[in-house]
């Protein structure tokens, strides 16, 4: 087992915490989804709004515009919703990053997310993650590219310069970890039956070498 160079953390489901399903951002919010509202017909077109923003292709602005035209709901209204997509950093983040950074092992976050998330996460509020301490940054919406498109994981490669044997993963998509496994990473599915913290620490220790 190759002792890795570089550690990628997805953010959503494994840095903090999200909803599970979009009614409970509606809840969170203290918003109610209008009852006029064709919700199993509008859902899947503001997943491909959703899509479009997260891949960079459209601003904060056309986003919530276009989401309110296709709802009919006050854009602020559904700011808000989206805001409250995000629940709670996970316990424990910070120090895995910290570990991680005094092990020698070059860390960042690999994440389809979108601008709107990325200011609120890097931001100083109750949702803010420590991402400043990540060594590098590799989103959806800076790359135009998104997982489990195969680009994403080999320009990561590239930038840093690393066989994919070096890299180690974590994500709680199972798409998105086979899709790092054809790729050659070592990569590890994140699940709600524990900490994200306490399942990547085990990952870490198991590399001696890296003096976790």
């Amino acid at each position: 087992m190759t002792t890795p160079k570089l550690v990628c953390f997805d953010i959503g489901g494994v840095l903090i915490r999200i909803v599970g399903k979009p009614q409970e951002a509606f809840f969170r919010a203290g918003e109610k989804i209008p009852e006029h509202m064709p919700w199993e017909e509008l859902w899947p077109k503001l997943l491909a709004l959703y899509d479009s923003f997260e891949l960079g292709e459209m601003g904060e602005t056309q986003f919530f515009s276009e989401c309110s035209r296709l709802t009919t709901m006050d854009p602020e209204k559904i700011r808000n919703v989206w805001r409250h997509w995000l629940v709670e950093p996970f316990p424990g983040t910070p120090r895995i990053i910290e570990k991680a950074k005094q092990s020698d092992i070059t860390t960042a976050c690999l994440s389809n997310t979108n601008i709107f998330h990325w200011n609120i996460m890097t931001g100083d509020g109750k949702d803010a993650l420590p991402l400043s301490r990540l060594d590098r940054h590799f989103t959806s919406f800076d790359l135009k590219l998104a997982k489990p498109n195969s680009e994403i994981f080999s320009h990561v490669e590239n930038a840093a310069g690393l066989s994919p044997n070096e890299i180690l993963y974590f994500d709680d998509s199972q798409v998105h970890i086979s899709a790092a496994h054809e790729q050659g990473w070592q990569a590890h599915l994140i699940t709600p039956s524990e900490l994200p913290a306490q399942q990547m620490e085990r990952v870490f220790k198991s590399f001696t070498e890296l003096k976790f």
